[in-house]
């Protein structure tokens, strides 16, 4: 159902404007449409960027657009030893990746910044 971007969308506005319209619903909006850790669509599947903290990490920036694409990705930086190859495969996961679009200033955004310290484990 999430593929098709429309019906998806609309759910989601309604839910933030259920929420919205609850007094003291702030923080189960924020932990729904602006987690720390974007949400992986679909969410009853572990999130591939929710890995546990190792010497070794991908610092990297993008974009999720309201209709949960990823887009301008950034690799900023990452610990030594970390190769080329594991690098692409974080943007490759990315850009195949379907997010939970975010809300930024109250309401579901065009497109909304992230950051991610991406841990590698082998």
């Amino acid at each position: 159902m999430h593929s098709a971007n429309g019906i998806a969308l609309g759910e989601y506005e309604q839910v933030h404007e259920m929420l919205a319209a609850t007094e003291g619903a702030e923080p189960l909006i924020a932990e729904i449409f602006a987690p720390s850790l974007p949400l992986v669509l679909p969410t009853f599947l572990p999130n591939p960027l929710e890995t546990p903290t190792s010497a070794h990490y991908i610092d990297v920036t993008f974009e999720i657009t309201k209709y949960g694409e990823s887009r301008r990705i950034e690799i900023i930086g990452a610990a030594l030893g970390v190769s080329d190859a594991d690098r692409d495969d974080l943007v490759s996961l990315l850009m195949t990746s379907r997010f939970r679009p975010r809300v930024t200033d109250s309401e579901l955004a065009r497109a909304s910044s992230v950051a991610v310290r991406y841990y590698l484990n082998d």
